[in-house]
């Protein structure tokens, strides 16, 4: 694998730009954000770009570490030299991470003709499947979507590991809908535990749903 190249130093380009004030007015001028074509960009992939007119490249990477640098935010994690990294949300960033809070979950999708009540509970039970299935997938499982509601919707028994993961987020879901209108307690929280847990781990582990409350 090929290292990328490392960035010029900000504080450098900066010094030779501060020697020439009308140079440093011009360059902090340019209408350029924190992304280039909507990408977050390296500057091994922006060294190989042409820069926007009458700037070198050095002074544009300049410039977008100067605007990505207005809207970081500290991470807790440290390079080599114990500093921190910074994480800069551009526009692009935020709509992708909305759209992913939307979209990754299953959705209730109801039209004018559902009034009935039978009708309302099978979109709420894909609903359930669609999140079961999705939650799952990002937590690891390795099944494909079909396979997976194939086996939820015939009731089939969990053949591995991973079909197990989908069939107790889609049994704990069910189980919250018959509790949603009860008090949160620490028996609730267990027996959720319990659920989701149930034949899922890869060691069979002292957690605190496998225990009674009184003695977690």
């Amino acid at each position: 694998m090929k290292i990328p190249q490392r960035p010029p130093s900000t504080d450098d380009i900066l010094k030779g730009l501060m020697g020439d004030a009308g140079r440093f007015l011009h360059v902090v001028g340019q209408a350029t954000g924190p992304t280039h074509n909507e990408r977050y960009l390296h500057w091994d992939k922006l060294r190989r770009l042409s820069p926007p007119p009458d700037l070198t490249h050095k002074e544009w990477w300049w410039l977008l570490r100067s605007r990505r640098s207005g809207i970081a935010r500290p991470l807790p994690l440290t390079d080599s030299n114990r500093r921190p990294f910074h994480c800069a949300l551009s526009d692009i960033a935020i709509e992708l991470l909305h759209g992913l809070d939307k979209d990754a979950a299953g959705q209730i999708l109801v039209t004018d003709q559902v009034a009935n009540p039978e009708e309302r509970d099978r979109y709420v039970i894909h609903s359930l499947m669609e999140e079961a299935i999705t939650s799952s997938q990002i937590e690891g499982a390795a099944t494909t979507r079909m396979v997976a509601k194939q086996m939820l919707r015939a009731g089939r028994k969990p053949r591995n590991r991973d079909e197990q993961m989908i069939a107790n987020n889609y049994a704990a879901m069910q189980r919250i809908r018959l509790m949603k209108d009860q008090p949160l307690t620490p028996e609730a929280v267990f027996e959720l535990h319990r659920i989701l847990t149930n034949e899922a781990m890869m060691t069979p582990p002292a957690w605190p749903g496998s225990a009674s409350p009184t003695s977690a």
